[in-house]
């Protein structure tokens, strides 16, 4: 009906008589119809169809054009008098070897399917863009590339006359810009040249760009991606578009052509513009699309904007796009611009997708843009940041659980030089463990067995903290700590005289002498006791009390004072001290946790022979716990009265 109607109004508008005197101009033009509508337009030479839009482009009358233009049944109609630019920076450069471009390497790639920083090599079972298929439409690719030929699955050219069109999407630009383009998302892992974000994507390209691009073959490109989904064979389907153009109008019919791609399922992405100066930043089409297409800037290798990448609310991410070293017609090259920024973007989508291909596209862009390295606003220059390709990943697959790490050695007491070894596991893989002595610095090791040697005698008599952490290679980590005690003083201490002060235990019913603490020192440094308690002392409402008692013939100064206790699998526990009471001063608590720079003389006096002082010392550990050995460490300085 609605066929019939638009041809009774075409002849009614244009009679034959009207035309026979006059000169008909012609233009070219984009016609989308409304879902359902199948129109046939007298007086209009189709160029081709768009099977999966709804609608076909080709040449018409002009007045024919102008009546369409607000009818109701015309979803989006274009004249096509603007050629989108494929807009680089080329640097020049070059070269052959095996190569790990900065910046994929800056968006931590390699450690998403690789491991660990800066490797060549894909880990087995992790996300490389297997089963993932990513449709680059640009100039073409140089599909007989070493470094793409494997991952090179099929396309179409779309460039010239429909009758020259054909599944033969050669790159012949003078830039290699698809080819390029290609290399970034999707360079194989085979020791030739660079490797890609996803050097295991299939990749597809649709040549629709010779220098130029025209509106109706980009469409067109569009529409043979969204075809793709009726293809049998559902191995052929795009799940991604790169797009390294930019218009700067708005066209409707690329509009819808971006709306029905993306509620078919696929991911769109596309470069936010090279601007031709410092005034003229704005975001351009398809990337302005904001609510369909994935819109990335570019930044320097320092993460910052170069002047010429677009920007403004519309974009979404940036990624690096100064010096690009990637894959060119025959050979390998360097090219800039926000081309080679969004297919660094795509390539991340398709390592998000292959790591959980249940993801919707919606969910994709998400995880893009939540996982980001936030670079600040400054009037949307940067978006929502730099993409981070490991961290992306691990959200895809929900890999929020930490890698297992423990420290195995050393335990208890230690001197001289010992070994601390640490076992560390993760599902998807360790990229590395570090360990330290208490505040010090971090040492590194990046492969199994995690062991060092650690020189005791460098560090203090006493108790000192172990502490080891493991990474996964998504940026998890997990720490582990034991305490160990120190001894490298040889029994009978530092010479002379008995040891001083004498240690009480309380075994819950009374005060068990355990003999003297060998801190004695008659020149006069200061020194650490560690004295295992030979009495294990009994439980009191999960409190450990012991009694230092002053020797008689000694004056004792005590800084600080430890209780660890050992548990059966040698873990070294410190316990709370609660409360340190005198016998003549009372409470001193606040005495014990004084710097050895502001000593105070908590036992210290001259005594007649046979007269002394103590402290009562209380300890709180978690209850129901079991230990099977005590450690007591006492800081301090002694000096023998004689």
């Amino acid at each position: 009906m609605i066929g019939i109607l638009i041809a009774s109004m075409m002849i009614f508008i244009f009679p034959p008589s009207i035309y026979v005197y006059q000169e008909v101009e012609y233009v070219d033009v984009i016609i989308l119809f409304e879902p359902g509508i199948n129109i046939d337009i007298r007086e209009f030479e189709i160029k081709y169809y768009y099977n999966s839009i709804n609608g076909f482009a080709g040449r018409m009358p002009y007045t024919i054009y102008k009546q369409l233009e607000n009818a109701w049944f015309i979803r989006a109609i274009d004249l096509i008098s603007e050629r989108a630019v494929l807009s680089v920076n080329d640097p020049g450069g070059g070269g052959g070897n095996d190569f790990l471009d900065l910046g994929i390497d800056d968006i931590d790639v390699e450690r998403a399917w690789g491991g660990f920083e800066d490797t060549y090599d894909v880990l087995l079972n992790n996300s490389a863009g297997e089963n993932i298929n990513v449709c680059v439409i640009d100039s073409g690719i140089d599909y007989n590339h070493l470094d793409l030929i494997s991952n090179y699955k099929g396309g179409y050219d779309f460039v010239g006359p429909p009758d020259q069109h054909d599944d033969d999407p050669y790159d012949e630009d003078v830039d290699s810009h698809g080819t390029h383009v290609a290399g970034i998302i999707g360079a194989e892992d085979n020791d030739i040249g660079i490797i890609g974000v996803a050097p295991k994507v299939n990749l597809y390209a649709v040549r629709a760009i010779a220098g130029v691009a025209y509106l109706d073959d980009i469409v067109e490109a569009i529409d043979w991606a969204i075809g793709t989904h009726d293809d049998p064979d559902p191995d052929n389907d795009i799940d991604i578009i790169s797009m390294s153009f930019g218009f700067d109008n708005e066209w409707y019919s690329l509009e819808v052509a971006c709306q029905e791609a993306y509620q078919a399922g696929i991911i769109l992405v596309a470069a936010s513009g090279n601007a031709p100066n410092q005034y003229d930043t704005w975001v351009r089409y398809p990337a302005a699309y904001d609510k369909w297409v994935i819109a990335v800037g570019a930044v320097d290798i320092d993460h910052t904007r170069p002047w010429w990448s677009c920007y403004g609310d519309e974009l979404d991410v940036v990624a690096p796009g100064v010096n690009i070293f990637s894959t060119t017609i025959g050979s390998w090259g360097y090219l800039s611009g926000t081309s080679m920024a969004a297919p660094m973007a795509a390539g991340v989508c398709a390592l998000i997708l292959s790591a959980n291909p249940t993801l919707s596209n919606d969910d994709v862009e998400s995880i893009l843009n939540s996982t980001t390295t936030y670079l600040g606003w400054e009037y949307g220059q940067y978006g929502e940041g730099l993409i981070n390709a490991q961290l992306a990943v691990a959200t895809a697959i929900g890999d929020t659980f930490n890698p297992s790490v423990s420290i195995t050695s050393p335990s208890g007491r230690v001197s001289g030089t010992v070994t601390i070894i640490v076992s560390a596991s993760d599902d998807f893989g360790i990229s590395k463990v570090q360990y330290k002595i208490d505040n010090g610095i971090w040492h590194n090791d990046k492969t199994a067995p995690y062991e060092w040697q650690w020189n005791t005698y460098g560090h203090s008599e006493g108790a000192h903290t172990i502490t080891s952490r493991a990474w996964d290679i998504h940026g998890n980590w997990a720490e582990d700590q034991t305490i160990v005690l120190v001894d490298n003083v040889p029994d009978g201490g530092g010479g002379g005289g008995g040891g001083c002060p004498i240690l009480s235990v309380y075994d819950g019913e009374e005060y068990i002498e355990e003999g003297l603490l060998n801190i004695h020192n008659p020149d006069g440094i200061d020194v650490v006791a560690n004295h295992t308690l030979i009495t294990t002392p009994g439980v009191v409402n999960d409190r450990y009390l012991l009694r230092l008692i002053e020797h008689p013939k000694t004056i004792s100064h005590i800084d600080n004072v430890q209780l660890l206790g050992k548990l059966p699998n040698g873990q070294m526990v410190p316990l709370h001290l609660t409360s340190a009471v005198h016998s003549a001063l009372g409470q001193v608590q606040w005495t014990l946790l004084l710097s050895d720079d502001e000593r105070v003389d908590i036992l210290g006096a001259d005594h007649n022979e046979g007269s002394s002082e103590f402290i009562e010392l209380e300890f709180n550990a978690p209850a129901y716990t079991k230990f099977i050995e005590f450690i007591f460490v006492i800081e301090g300085y002694n000096a023998y009265v004689k």
